[in-house]
């Protein structure tokens, strides 16, 4: 026993006292309706990329928590957190903007290739709310360039998710691009492949490189989320419809499985062949289900002289089918579904498949177009 002398002793006692008294009590532990809102707010603000230092957390989960034991299905809490991170993702914006009535739209990528409508404005796979609901997806594949609709100003990036061979169990934060424009509308670019070139305050003219496409966020397949918004109050937004002037075309609103683009006009032939066997035109030509093939692709001249150009630099290759088929830059063909694209994928025909090629010399003087449309067997 230590040694205390005994005019001490009454102190001791009195000092051990009064220090057991300012020892704070165990912390109550959380309710569940706390540990399911703090998660929900944990998990948005991961996804829609906010600065947590800019958070007021106790506020936002006492009053989530509130919210969530008034209706323990969360769906009050849900949406009260859910405006509160759209307040925050987009102050810079102004509310109540006017959208522009004459606004167009180039298309977000290059259109001497088309893309096809995955999903239109109204789609029943997820644009039935009002932040989603004139949003379009263009089925596009992993890496092809994501090009500015119309010209304005980079509002907010998110960068640094990478790519997924198959979607993950927990939803990924998707990369994207917002891009303010002069009425005040913002336009979205969602699911970019890892390493944007833009930041914040950069302006972008139309047509500018923004990113290429991928398939962060979770989604089924590679494809680019567009969507134009506006802010229709403090923590509210709206989509807004978009009109698209496609060179050839005019003005067009996209419809669900259709190609938009706008190839040029052909000045020379291409002679394709797959595996050794010639691709004719309008009729379909086997390949087997999982396995490769090789293209051919020879650019024949008006005196009927061709070349080899399967591998050259200005030849293009672009799956029209990523659920199905495959094809690299070298015109390597895979029958099954493009990289990233999920085993389920679209509800579409898994057994047609079809390639799409452009052939363009240095300035696109002499352009060949070519297009292999390819059935699928066991």
């Amino acid at each position: 026993m230590a040694y205390c002398p005994q005019s001490l002793r009454p102190f001791s006692l009195l000092l051990l006292l009064a220090l057991s008294t300012l020892t704070p009590a165990p912390a109550e532990a959380a309710s569940p309706a706390e540990n399911a809102v703090s998660k929900m707010l944990d998990d948005l603000i991961r996804i829609r990329r906010i600065d947590a230092s800019q958070l007021d957390r106790p506020h936002l989960v006492a009053e989530g928590t509130r919210l969530a034991l008034m209706d323990p299905t969360l769906a009050a809490a849900t949406r009260w957190l859910t405006s509160e991170m759209w307040r925050l993702q987009y102050a810079k914006a102004p509310i109540s903007a006017r959208p522009d009535p004459n606004a167009t739209y180039r298309l977000p990528y290059a259109a001497k290739i088309p893309r096809i409508v995955a999903q239109a404005a109204g789609g029943p796979m997820s644009h039935q709310d009002a932040e989603n609901h004139e949003a379009i997806d263009f089925a596009m594949p992993i890496g092809a360039p994501v090009l500015a609709a119309r010209r304005g100003r980079v509002l907010q990036v998110g960068d640094g998710t990478p790519l997924r061979e198959r979607p993950p169990v927990q939803q990924d934060a998707p990369n994207f691009v917002s891009v303010l424009h002069d009425d005040g509308t913002f336009a979205l670019y969602l699911h970019l492949a890892p390493g944007i070139p833009v930041k914040p305050g950069d302006d972008v003219e139309i047509g500018a490189k923004l990113g290429e496409a991928g398939n962060t966020g979770s989604p089924s397949g590679p494809h680019l989320h567009f969507v134009v918004l506006r802010r229709l109050g403090a923590s509210q937004v709206g989509s807004v419809p978009v009109r698209f002037v496609v060179p050839g075309a005019g003005i067009v609103t996209p419809r669900a499985r259709a190609y938009l683009g706008s190839p040029p006009t052909p000045t020379m032939k291409l002679r394709i062949s797959l595996d050794g066997r010639p691709v004719e035109e309008g009729k379909l030509t086997q390949i087997r289900a999982g396995k490769p093939g090789q293209l051919r692709v020879e650019a024949v001249a008006t005196d009927g002289t061709s070349r080899d150009v399967t591998t050259d630099a200005h030849t293009e290759y672009a799956s029209m089918t990523l659920w199905s088929v495959d094809v690299d830059g070298k015109g390597r063909i895979s029958a099954q579904p493009a990289r990233g694209f999920a085993v389920g994928g679209p509800d579409v025909d898994r057994s047609l498949g079809g390639v799409a090629i452009f052939y363009g010399d240095s300035g696109d003087r002499d352009v060949g177009l070519g297009k292999v449309e390819l059935q699928l067997t066991p």
